[in-house]
């Protein structure tokens, strides 16, 4: 095994699992606007994905993506920034939570696999012939709602068949998993020219919002859920190898509390957008 990249993995997802706990206190003090989605849980998907794509390839997330962002782009100073509506946010302080952006890293900020346009783009792609991989990032829930109550199949990966593209399911809470599926689903779309759908099966820790007390699910559900903690997997995987130590781990931890407490301090400090400026970046 690589030990950097596994270590760089880690470090990759602690500091998505310690932005997002930043986000949600600065939230519960008023100093965030608007709607936010947290990503606790989910952080092999986006990092492990991330990490198999080139610096040409385009990105595009959904609402909940500030994991994406940190990992493209590794910039917690402008994600956060964002979060606060701060001039020195990534999107100048106008897109918030759910629209994070940066051009020059060729990231773009949700569809659900219920709504019209998850079909439209999977039978576009799929006659088109197009070199696109689509992540099914299921976490069980749509908004409140389990998926065996909307869902007419267990796996959303069988609709892939149907435009028709190679699909496949994967442990999303294996950072290694992910990437290796990655890897391969863009192998194919590049040799190929043609698009490949991945579901990987994950979970939300948290609500579908801050404001979402999300007691429609039982303690013993996200109980045995947070036993997969995809941090942790990673975690245990290391010490079993003999790369780095319990308290080595620890300080990687600790270096990403600090990045995202600076980042905080950052957007804190950081200036609205000005007034004048209302009419930047629009059409007409």
């Amino acid at each position: 095994m690589d030990a950097t990249l596994l270590l760089d993995l880690y470090r990759q997802m602690c500091l998505s699992r310690r932005f997002e706990e930043a986000a949600a206190k600065a939230y519960s003090q008023g100093k965030v606007s608007g709607f936010l989605h947290l990503y606790i849980g989910q952080e092999a998907v986006a990092v492990g994905a991330i990490s198999a794509a080139e610096p040409t390839d385009y990105i595009v997330a959904t609402y909940r993506e500030h994991a994406h962002y940190l990992a493209r782009t590794g910039d917690a100073r402008g994600a956060m920034a964002e979060l606060y509506g701060r001039a020195t946010g990534c999107s100048g302080g106008r897109g918030g939570s759910m629209h994070l952006f940066d051009a020059r890293k060729r990231f773009f900020g949700d569809g659900t696999a219920n709504m019209g346009a998850f079909h439209e783009g999977l039978a576009l792609a799929g006659l088109w012939k197009l070199p696109v991989v689509f992540i099914c990032e299921n976490n069980q829930y749509a908004m409140g709602t389990p998926l065996y109550r909307t869902l007419s199949v267990e796996d959303v990966a069988v609709r892939a068949r149907g435009y028709p593209m190679e699909a496949e399911i994967v442990n999303g809470d294996d950072v290694l998993e992910m990437r290796e599926a990655t890897r391969h689903a863009i192998s194919r779309a590049r040799k190929d020219s043609l698009p490949f759908f991945l579901e990987a099966k994950t979970y939300r820790f948290r609500g579908h919002s801050v404001a979402d007390p999300a007691k429609y699910r039982t303690r013993e559900e996200v109980q045995k859920w947070m036993e997969r903690d995809p941090i942790g997997v990673l975690a245990g995987r290391i010490r079993t190898l003999g790369i780095a130590t319990d308290e080595q781990l620890n300080a990687v931890d600790d270096e990403a509390k600090a990045q995202v407490q600076d980042a905080v301090l950052f957007a804190e400090e950081s200036p609205v957008p000005a007034p004048v400026s209302v009419e930047d970046h629009v059409y007409a």
